[in-house]
Protein backbone atom coordinates (compact mmCIF):
# COMPACT_ATOMS: atom_id res chain seq x y z
CA UNK A 1 0.00 0.00 0.00
CA UNK A 2 2.70 2.54 0.98
CA UNK A 3 4.90 1.48 -1.92
CA UNK A 4 2.23 2.76 -4.32
CA UNK A 5 2.30 6.15 -2.59
CA UNK A 6 6.08 6.42 -2.65
CA UNK A 7 6.40 5.37 -6.29
CA UNK A 8 3.38 7.27 -7.60
CA UNK A 9 4.20 10.99 -7.70
CA UNK A 10 0.58 11.88 -8.58
CA UNK A 11 -0.82 11.47 -5.09
CA UNK A 12 -3.07 14.51 -4.67
CA UNK A 13 -5.76 12.50 -2.90
CA UNK A 14 -4.02 9.24 -1.97
CA UNK A 15 -2.65 10.65 1.27
CA UNK A 16 -5.97 12.16 2.25
CA UNK A 17 -7.68 8.79 1.82
CA UNK A 18 -5.20 7.27 4.26
CA UNK A 19 -5.65 10.08 6.78
CA UNK A 20 -9.41 9.83 6.71
CA UNK A 21 -9.94 6.09 6.44
CA UNK A 22 -6.96 4.66 8.31
CA UNK A 23 -5.95 7.04 11.12
CA UNK A 24 -4.46 4.18 13.11
CA UNK A 25 -1.68 3.66 10.53
CA UNK A 26 -0.77 7.32 10.11
CA UNK A 27 2.02 7.18 12.72
CA UNK A 28 3.59 4.24 10.91
CA UNK A 29 3.40 6.09 7.59
CA UNK A 30 4.94 9.21 9.15
CA UNK A 31 7.83 7.17 10.58
CA UNK A 32 8.57 5.77 7.13
CA UNK A 33 7.88 8.95 5.18
CA UNK A 34 7.93 12.14 7.35
CA UNK A 35 7.88 14.37 4.26
CA UNK A 36 4.21 13.48 3.86
CA UNK A 37 3.44 16.20 6.45
CA UNK A 38 4.24 18.85 3.85
CA UNK A 39 2.49 17.26 0.86
CA UNK A 40 -0.43 19.28 -0.39
CA UNK A 41 -3.09 18.81 -3.03
CA UNK A 42 -3.86 21.26 -5.83
CA UNK A 43 -5.61 23.71 -3.46
CA UNK A 44 -2.63 23.48 -1.06
CA UNK A 45 -4.59 21.44 1.45
CA UNK A 46 -2.17 19.61 3.73
CA UNK A 47 -2.80 16.37 5.64
CA UNK A 48 -2.88 18.41 8.87
CA UNK A 49 -5.53 20.73 7.47
CA UNK A 50 -7.68 17.81 6.38
CA UNK A 51 -7.31 16.01 9.72
CA UNK A 52 -7.98 19.20 11.72
CA UNK A 53 -11.19 20.10 9.94
CA UNK A 54 -12.48 16.55 10.35
CA UNK A 55 -11.62 16.49 14.06
CA UNK A 56 -9.09 13.64 13.86
CA UNK A 57 -7.15 14.59 16.99
CA UNK A 58 -4.95 11.50 16.97
CA UNK A 59 -3.87 12.25 13.39
CA UNK A 60 -3.29 15.93 14.17
CA UNK A 61 -1.07 14.95 17.10
CA UNK A 62 0.81 12.39 14.99
CA UNK A 63 1.53 14.94 12.27
CA UNK A 64 2.60 17.62 14.75
CA UNK A 65 4.86 15.15 16.56
CA UNK A 66 6.73 14.62 13.30
CA UNK A 67 6.65 18.18 11.93
CA UNK A 68 5.22 21.01 14.00
CA UNK A 69 6.00 23.49 11.21
CA UNK A 70 3.27 21.87 9.10
CA UNK A 71 0.75 23.88 11.13
CA UNK A 72 1.95 26.98 9.28
CA UNK A 73 1.08 25.67 5.81
CA UNK A 74 -1.52 27.95 4.28
CA UNK A 75 -4.07 27.14 1.60
CA UNK A 76 -4.43 29.27 -1.51
CA UNK A 77 -6.87 31.48 0.41
CA UNK A 78 -4.23 32.05 3.11
CA UNK A 79 -5.99 30.02 5.79
CA UNK A 80 -4.17 27.69 8.15
CA UNK A 81 -5.52 24.60 9.85
CA UNK A 82 -6.30 26.82 12.83
CA UNK A 83 -8.44 29.19 10.75
CA UNK A 84 -10.77 26.43 9.65
CA UNK A 85 -10.79 24.51 12.91
CA UNK A 86 -11.83 27.79 14.55
CA UNK A 87 -14.49 28.45 11.89
CA UNK A 88 -16.04 25.01 12.37
CA UNK A 89 -15.80 25.07 16.16
CA UNK A 90 -13.45 22.12 16.52
CA UNK A 91 -12.34 23.17 20.00
CA UNK A 92 -10.00 20.31 20.85
CA UNK A 93 -8.09 20.80 17.58
CA UNK A 94 -7.88 24.55 18.17
CA UNK A 95 -6.56 23.90 21.67
CA UNK A 96 -3.98 21.41 20.39
CA UNK A 97 -2.69 23.70 17.64
CA UNK A 98 -2.39 26.67 20.00
CA UNK A 99 -0.63 24.53 22.62
CA UNK A 100 2.00 23.57 20.04
CA UNK A 101 2.67 27.21 19.08
CA UNK A 102 0.52 30.09 20.38
CA UNK A 103 1.97 32.33 17.66
CA UNK A 104 -0.29 30.66 15.13
CA UNK A 105 -3.27 32.75 16.32
CA UNK A 106 -1.78 35.89 14.75
CA UNK A 107 -1.55 34.53 11.20
CA UNK A 108 -3.83 36.39 8.79
CA UNK A 109 -5.42 34.97 5.67
CA UNK A 110 -5.67 36.80 2.33
CA UNK A 111 -8.60 38.84 3.67
CA UNK A 112 -6.49 39.86 6.65
CA UNK A 113 -8.59 37.75 9.03
CA UNK A 114 -7.18 35.86 11.98
CA UNK A 115 -8.45 32.66 13.55
CA UNK A 116 -10.44 34.85 15.96
CA UNK A 117 -12.36 36.38 13.04
CA UNK A 118 -13.11 32.85 11.86
CA UNK A 119 -14.17 31.70 15.34
CA UNK A 120 -16.66 34.57 15.51
CA UNK A 121 -18.10 33.48 12.16
CA UNK A 122 -18.44 29.97 13.55
CA UNK A 123 -20.13 31.19 16.75
CA UNK A 124 -18.35 28.74 19.04
CA UNK A 125 -17.70 30.65 22.26
CA UNK A 126 -15.27 28.08 23.65
CA UNK A 127 -13.07 28.50 20.56
CA UNK A 128 -13.25 32.29 20.84
CA UNK A 129 -12.21 32.02 24.50
CA UNK A 130 -9.34 29.63 23.67
CA UNK A 131 -7.93 32.01 21.07
CA UNK A 132 -8.28 35.03 23.37
CA UNK A 133 -6.50 33.15 26.17
CA UNK A 134 -3.58 32.48 23.82
CA UNK A 135 -3.22 36.14 22.82
CA UNK A 136 -5.66 38.78 24.14
CA UNK A 137 -4.13 41.44 21.88
CA UNK A 138 -5.57 39.62 18.85
CA UNK A 139 -8.87 41.29 19.70
CA UNK A 140 -7.47 44.49 18.15
CA UNK A 141 -6.37 42.90 14.88
CA UNK A 142 -8.21 44.31 11.87
CA UNK A 143 -8.89 42.60 8.56
CA UNK A 144 -8.37 44.33 5.21
CA UNK A 145 -11.79 46.00 5.54
CA UNK A 146 -10.82 47.42 8.94
CA UNK A 147 -12.99 45.06 10.99
CA UNK A 148 -11.92 43.51 14.26
CA UNK A 149 -13.53 40.26 15.38
CA UNK A 150 -15.67 42.29 17.79
CA UNK A 151 -16.94 44.42 14.88
CA UNK A 152 -17.96 41.23 13.10
CA UNK A 153 -19.68 39.79 16.18
CA UNK A 154 -21.63 43.00 16.70
CA UNK A 155 -22.61 43.48 13.08
CA UNK A 156 -23.73 39.87 12.64
CA UNK A 157 -25.66 39.89 15.94
CA UNK A 158 -23.54 37.14 17.49
CA UNK A 159 -24.69 37.92 21.02
CA UNK A 160 -23.24 34.75 22.55
CA UNK A 161 -19.83 35.67 21.10
CA UNK A 162 -20.06 39.37 22.02
CA UNK A 163 -20.46 38.55 25.70
CA UNK A 164 -17.29 36.47 25.55
CA UNK A 165 -15.36 39.64 24.78
CA UNK A 166 -16.52 41.42 27.93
Amino acid sequence: MFQHLIVNKDFDYDIFIIVNLFPDIVRELLNIWPEVCKLCDSSNTSPLYSAAVQDHLDVVDAILDVDVSSMFIVRKNGKTSLHNAARYGVHRIVKTLIARDPGIVCIKDKKGQTALHMAVKGQCTSVVEEILLADPSILNERDKKGNTALHMATRKCRSQVKFTFY
